[in-house]
């Protein structure tokens, strides 16, 4: 039985050196070539492409009409013409009218902007045509600034000013054309 067992790892041995000694090398190679080519991208970066670059800055809360500006082709305010609905066709209506959704997510304290802060984002949302928001982790616990009143030390009692944010940065979201999914429980914990 160890005689077998002997043999066995005699062989996974020589297999273990005829890889090390034949294939391992031609591997490294491989890969060293490939980190020369890398190094010879970077150069090239700097040398050829860095001196073309220009700074590009979009301001968060640049909402000009321009004529790239989409905010025009938003119906406003959202839901002027009634709830979103699943047609028999299985796309999505409003009124009569069939919509189609270009989205951003929002997360935990986003979610709860000053209110000079809220109108800028929901205008300058509008000018990149988004047409819908999901708020999402509005109850995020590894966030300092969440839906819940700091007071106390559970989560069943809602901020009000948290709420009062919220509440006026979806009226600006409605006004700008954007319709709203207000995911509701993420993240909680109960407590």
């Amino acid at each position: 039985m160890y005689g077998r067992m002997f043999k066995g790892l005699c062989i996974a041995f020589m297999l273990v050196i005829i890889f090390l000694t034949l294939i391992y090398p031609r591997f490294m190679r491989k890969e060293q070539e490939e980190l020369k080519g890398v190094e010879r991208m970077k150069e090239r970066i700097e040398t050829e492409v860095k001196p073309r670059l220009f700074p590009f800055y979009l301001p968060w809360n640049d909402s000009t009409k321009t004529i790239i500006s989409l905010s025009g082709l938003l119906e406003k305010p959202a839901g002027k013409y009634g709830h979103v609905y699943v047609g028999p066709d299985g796309h999505l209506y409003v009124g009569n009218k069939r919509i189609k959704f270009l989205g951003v997510n929002i997360c935990a304290s986003a979610a709860f902007p000053r209110k000079e802060d809220a109108e800028k984002i929901a205008a300058r949302l509008a000018k990149f045509g988004i047409n819908i928001v999901r708020f999402h982790h509005l109850e995020a616990p590894w966030d300092p600034f969440n839906i819940f009143d700091k007071r106390f030390k559970d989560t069943r009692h809602l901020d009000p000013e948290a709420l009062d944010r919220l509440d006026y940065f979806i009226a600006k979201l409605k006004e700008n054309g954007i319709y709203v999914d207000l995911n509701l429980l993420v993240s909680r914990r109960f407590t």
